[in-house]
């Protein structure tokens, strides 16, 4: 079983179900950390405008788009 994701310019990620089950588990806590750091800026700008980006290829192992 594939799952495909659409994420812009005509662009896509396939994943089997390993795959994307191990990207959830590589990468579930990283992204509610992020997710949490979002919302206490938002709150923290009181409606300004912010970035917020977060880097995944900075690490001791190699990263793909799938994981």
């Amino acid at each position: 079983m594939l799952k495909q994701f659409d994420i812009g310019a005509g662009l896509s990620l396939r994943f089997t179900k390993e795959a994307l089950f191990r990207a959830a588990v590589k990468y579930a806590r990283a992204i509610a950390h992020a997710a949490r750091m979002a919302r206490h800026i938002a709150r923290a700008s009181t409606g300004r405008a912010f970035e917020l980006e977060i880097s995944v290829d900075e690490t001791d192992s190699p990263t793909s788009p799938l994981v």
